[in-house]
């Protein structure tokens, strides 16, 4: 079975911040790492957020800090690393 190319995406490296060339297929892609979008918050959204406090959650039988107040996202950006960044970690 053929790849059809059904995108071309211009990104930049997270890391080093060089561009990315991006072939996008209709079941994947190649040419960079994808991994996910990443949340940016001003600082008075996590100052509040801290100021609300926090409280002992357990789940499967460990304890974690949960925030009362989730900060509130301005903005996300993708995070993409260039195959050379990726595999040099």
């Amino acid at each position: 079975m053929r790849k059809i190319i059904t995108k071309r995406l211009n990104r930049i490296c997270s890391l080093c911040k060089k561009p990315i060339h991006v072939l996008v297929y209709s079941k994947g892609y190649s040419g960079g790492h994808y991994f996910g979008k990443i949340p940016f918050f001003t600082k008075r959204a996590l100052d509040e957020a801290v100021k609300a406090g926090s409280h002992e959650s357990k789940i499967l039988g460990r304890s974690f800090q949960v925030m009362n107040k989730s900060p509130i996202p301005y903005k996300f950006e993708e995070y993409w690393e260039c195959p050379k960044c990726y595999w040099n970690k």
